[in-house]
């Protein structure tokens, strides 16, 4: 999008399509895992969305440079979730089995997040061991963890060619990497452009700390409302939401803000 345009006249119009397509989703309800997975990416997005524009409107001008490192983490975590939920949606064949896969894998993360924080000593670790509810919880998230685990074993091709599977699990619920996510979407320019800066600003590195991401503030608006819009149109041609004219400025703010 244009960042001369009347962003404020815009944007209002952009939350507004988001929150009726959000309750469009609550008023029919989920249909599958595919529609789960693709509501939880929206939300996350929508949210986000929220947040960096808030934090846009009530930062002064002349103070939006000592927001950019915080805004960048923003915009990392929404380009993540964007292509994971490209990465879904992609292969009609496939979107049942990743969807399924992205859901269980909560199964993986509660289990061993579990298993980390009892492991140590201190108080609060004491008191998740001397719960009541820890037999039954510790029973719960066993039984998930082996339900699941199968699709998400570490796997190792050994020298004679055979592949060797677990006993660990995967830190996340797809095989590959962020980088072949956006390969596969056709945003590998978007990903070389700017997911380094983007990175920098998670993990507080020097330069991003000081110099920021590699987006001007003032188009970082126009940045986060591509990854929303991308994701609320995954959710809008998956489940069939007629938005009438306002379809047409969705499809606007799905453009890469690269290519303009």
């Amino acid at each position: 999008m244009n960042p001369n345009r009347d962003s404020e006249e815009l944007d209002n119009t952009l939350e507004a399509i988001l929150g009726g397509i959000i309750q469009s989703l609550k008023d029919n309800g989920s249909k599958d895992n595919v529609s789960l997975a693709l509501f939880s990416f929206l939300m996350r997005e929508a949210n986000t969305w929220r947040s960096i524009r808030l934090l846009s409107q009530h930062t002064p001008l002349q103070f939006h440079s000592s927001i950019m490192c915080d805004v960048g983490t923003l915009l990392r975590a929404m380009f993540d979730a964007y292509l994971q939920a490209d990465f879904i949606v992609r292969d009609p064949l496939k979107c049942g089995e990743r969807s399924k896969n992205y859901l269980d894998f909560a199964h993986v993360e509660i289990y061993k997040m579990s298993q980390n924080i009892l492991s140590h000593n201190n108080e609060f670790s004491k008191q998740l061991q001397s719960s009541s509810y820890r037999d039954d919880g510790d029973k719960r998230r066993t039984e998930e963890f082996d339900r699941v685990k199968d699709s998400f074993l570490i796997e190792v091709r050994r020298d004679d060619g055979t592949l060797k599977r677990g006993p660990g699990t995967r830190n996340k619920w797809y095989k590959s990497n962020l980088s072949a996510l956006a390969t596969a979407a056709g945003k590998a320019d978007e990903y070389d452009t700017f997911v380094t800066s983007f990175s920098g600003c998670v993990h507080s590195s020097a330069y991003a700390v000081q110099q920021g991401p590699l987006v001007p503030p003032e188009h970082v608006l126009s940045l986060a409302s591509a990854f929303v819009a991308r994701v609320a149109l995954m959710n809008v041609e998956y489940n069939q939401i007629d938005l009438g004219e306002h379809q047409i400025v969705l499809d606007e703010y799905c453009k890469s803000w690269i290519d303009e």
